[in-house]
């Protein structure tokens, strides 16, 4: 079976640009290990200046030129890219991450197409700062819509993203959740106390400051604790100078390191050496980073909010708490930081489940078989 992977992948491996990248990559990684599937990769990057091939582990990667324009035509350059290479391959499933132009490439290639959907683009819409920013998220969401209603098969990474489109979606339905790198379930439990790890991107959707405001009440209760922040800063230069601000004027200088992006291996030990994750999130659909965490037997304290509880079991492997509850917030960390016991217990708990949900060969394998419903259905 020819499988043609649509979505973002990395130009340099070991370092992953995002959620849905480090999904592409462990799903990809989980079907090069299959025998009866031959794996081609079409990426579009904006570094690319003209289209190159590359073989990495037994997968052949396509890398296309991607404008920074082309939401104003819905990527229709970037989609005629697409179309003549899948020409080429001739696969027999076309599977694209994302409701955007690898969805519509997808949709429009004529061959049997499976839709990954992830984040809520509608919803990321509504958090849109300055009037650009908004025409951008508008036109990005009229598309998904399109994409959506079009799609006859999709892969559900949560119950979440069927409640959210359940008004548009008329195609069969795949529940299969998102993978985590395996070398998390083998992590040694190096935890320092008082250790707590924030993997997200410095942006408004994060609530990033917030829990910045939070961390103050976890220093006074926990003196010596640590939140270390890993995740870009480039997209919102002036929530992050608000995030440093904060930082620097209520003292927290000593307890805040704001680390910027790492690569996969630096991930690794920061995952190994904190003692609780947290997310604070407005919005989210089924972050890796909890996905991680959890493989990682790290208790989570995160908002109750979009997809979240579908993946935190409340009092078993992390708390979940009220969007805009400081207090709870603190209180939770506080918790699980002052109880060793408490920690371990959902550490355990939390990789116990991760590894029946999140590993790559079960993501895998229940993806082929996906592949291989959608192709029956074609030709029935």
């Amino acid at each position: 079976m020819k499988v043609a992977m649509l979505g973002p992948y990395p130009l340099r491996p070991g370092h992953l640009g995002g959620g849905v990248e480090a999904v592409v990559v462990r799903v990809v990684e989980g079907l090069s290990r299959m025998s009866d599937l031959k794996v081609h990769v079409v990426t579009c990057q904006r570094s690319v200046r003209r289209a190159s091939t590359r073989q990495t582990g037994g997968v052949t990667v396509h890398y296309l030129p991607r404008g920074r324009m082309g939401h104003i035509s819905f990527h229709l350059r970037e989609r005629r890219r697409m179309m003549g290479l899948l020409r080429e391959l001739s696969p027999d499933v076309v599977h694209a991450q994302g409701a955007g132009m690898y969805a519509g490439t997808a949709l429009g290639s004529g061959y049997p197409a499976l839709i990954t959907l992830h984040g809520i683009i509608f919803h990321e819409a509504a958090l849109a700062r300055g009037p650009w920013r908004r025409l951008q998220w508008t036109m990005a969401s009229a598309y998904e819509r399109r994409n959506v209603v079009k799609a006859r098969d999709v892969i559900s990474i949560s119950p979440y993203v069927v409640e959210v489109f359940s008004r548009w979606l008329g195609a069969t339905i795949h529940p299969i959740e998102n993978p985590a790198d395996d070398r998390l379930f083998e992590l040694p439990h190096c935890s320092e106390g008082g250790r707590v790890l924030l993997p997200a991107r410095i942006i408004p959707r994060k609530n990033v400051l917030w829990l910045v405001q939070v961390w103050a009440e976890v220093v006074r209760s926990i003196p010596g604790a640590r939140l270390r922040v890993a995740g870009e800063m480039d997209s919102s230069p002036d929530y992050v100078r608000a995030v440093r601000r904060y930082v620097e004027e209520n003292g927290l200088r000593d307890s805040v390191q704001l680390l910027g992006p790492l690569d996969q291996q630096e991930m690794m030990e920061e995952y190994a050496r904190c003692a609780l994750v947290a997310l604070p999130s407005l919005q989210e659909t089924a972050p890796v980073a909890v996905v991680e965490a959890l493989s990682a037997g790290r208790p989570v304290v995160a908002t109750r909010v979009c997809g979240l509880p579908y993946m935190v079991a409340e009092g078993e492997t992390g708390r979940l708490v009220e969007r805009g509850d400081a207090e709870g917030m603190a209180r939770a960390m506080i918790e699980i930081l002052a109880d060793d016991d408490l920690r371990r217990r959902m550490g355990a708990r939390a990789r116990r489940d991760a590894s029946t949900r999140y590993s790559t060969d079960v993501v895998a394998s229940r993806t082929r078989e996906a592949y291989r419903q959608v192709i029956e259905r074609a030709e029935a």
